[in-house]
């Protein structure tokens, strides 16, 4: 029940553009988060510092008129572009579960919302830019997977953006994948690694990554391609991380470890 109300939120902000209703169901999913992560964590500072922060963006969200700040205060509410730095140092407090929340449900919230006040790709190309380069300095498990996740929904909101008739499509796709995987255990991965390898929806992100490379001219079709390069030797980065911390427990699973690689390499 609790999934198909947020169901119902997401396509009730793509259906009606009103913005004091946005700001309602706004308070409503966050009012949803700290309610777990008070139940999870019990970590009152944190509750504290989201709950202000957040509001804090949703009030100048109700007072602004102009288009340009608009989007900029959606796009940090939720960490895209090249503000996801304002979030890793709290992702890292948070338990799994609420971290998995977060992860999917934080993003889906706005997504409808930055379609309508979308004012410059290169804001997400940024954020696409800096994710990558950040990728190469982060050695904890919950920092690789947030920049894996923003690197890949930067692009995912491009190509929502050109397509709207594809980005309904692609969010119905979203849930049903999501779920299946959270109620069917299909692989032997944790839900942290299978959203790490593959970036729910399931290798939508090579999709979104041959588009680009089929859309635009010359030049950014290499650039694409060296930033995909540096992604994938970014992902090697952290598997030689893990070969050289638990060396012999992966020489215990190396039939886990190979899939591994496998996997990631079909993503990329």
């Amino acid at each position: 029940m609790f999934y198909f109300l947020f169901f119902f939120m997401f396509y009730f902000i793509y259906f009606f553009f009103n913005m004091l209703v946005w700001w309602m169901l706004f308070f409503f999913f966050n009012m949803m988060f700290l309610f777990f992560l008070l139940y999870y964590n019990l970590i009152y500072f944190l509750f504290l510092l989201y709950f202000l922060f957040q509001e804090m963006l949703s009030f100048f969200f109700l007072l602004s008129l102009n288009l340009f700040f608009l989007f900029l205060l959606i796009i940090m509410k939720v960490g895209l572009g090249p503000f996801f730095f304002i979030y890793i140092i709290f992702l890292k407090k948070l338990n799994n579960m609420v971290f998995v929340f977060y992860l999917f449900f934080g993003k889906l919230m706005y997504m409808p919302i930055i379609n309508f006040f979308f004012f410059n790709w290169l804001i997400f190309m940024m954020g696409f830019i800096m994710c990558v380069f950040f990728l190469f300095l982060m050695y904890d498990k919950k920092e690789l997977i947030f920049l894996n996740s923003m690197e890949s929904n930067n692009l995912m909101f491009l190509l929502c953006i050109f397509f709207c008739l594809d980005f309904f499509i692609i969010m119905i796709m979203y849930f049903l994948i999501f779920f299946l995987f959270l109620s069917n255990n299909l692989f032997f991965f944790n839900m942290e690694d299978l959203m790490f390898l593959l970036n729910l929806p399931l290798n939508l992100v090579f999709f979104i990554k041959l588009f680009f490379l089929v859309s635009f001219n010359f030049f950014l079709l290499n650039f694409f391609l060296l930033m995909m390069l540096f992604g994938m030797i970014s992902y090697l980065f952290f598997l030689l991380k893990i070969n050289c911390y638990y060396y012999l427990l992966i020489l215990k699973d190396l039939k886990n470890f190979s899939m591994i690689v496998f996997v990631m390499l079909l993503n990329l």
